[in-house]
């Protein structure tokens, strides 16, 4: 019996794993809108990736204060979160630098476009942590 239930457990998690690989986050759908409605010109995919990179950033200040809104005021866990998140920006702001470097001086139009996604995919990862952080302290709440 006990092996029956811990197989129905990890039948449940695997499919709700499946299941939330297949939807995509609003700011990906978003931008697949956003490419969809213009053209398939880089200046186009520019203004969608730009537009993109400032909604993962909202949601990234969205994200953080519902998780700083789940932690008690006593205690040090908002302390350690807030350490976090700064150490965080700081090294965000250090890649983006990085990042612009890598690609200086060389000449295409598919630069910028790189440069946005990297810079993307950094934010959509912490994102994506803050997110699992808010999951976890609404459901233990």
């Amino acid at each position: 019996m006990k092996q029956l239930v811990i197989l129905f457990g990890i039948i449940i998690f695997s499919a709700a794993t499946l299941k939330a690989q297949d939807q995509k986050h609003p700011v990906e759908q978003k931008y697949e809108n956003c490419m969809a409605e213009g053209s398939f010109t880089n200046t186009a995919n520019k203004a969608c990736l730009e537009e993109q990179l400032l909604d993962w950033d909202l949601q990234l200040n969205k994200k953080y204060k519902e998780v700083m809104s789940f932690l008690p005021t006593e205690g040090t866990l908002k302390n350690q979160l807030r350490a976090s998140q700064r150490n965080w920006l700081k090294y965000y702001q250090a890649e983006c630098v990085f990042i612009e470097a890598k690609f200086e001086g060389l000449e295409g139009s598919m630069y910028p476009i790189i440069i946005l996604k990297e810079k993307i995919n950094i934010l959509k990862h912490r994102v994506l942590e803050l997110e699992s952080y808010a999951n976890y302290y609404e459901v233990n709440n």
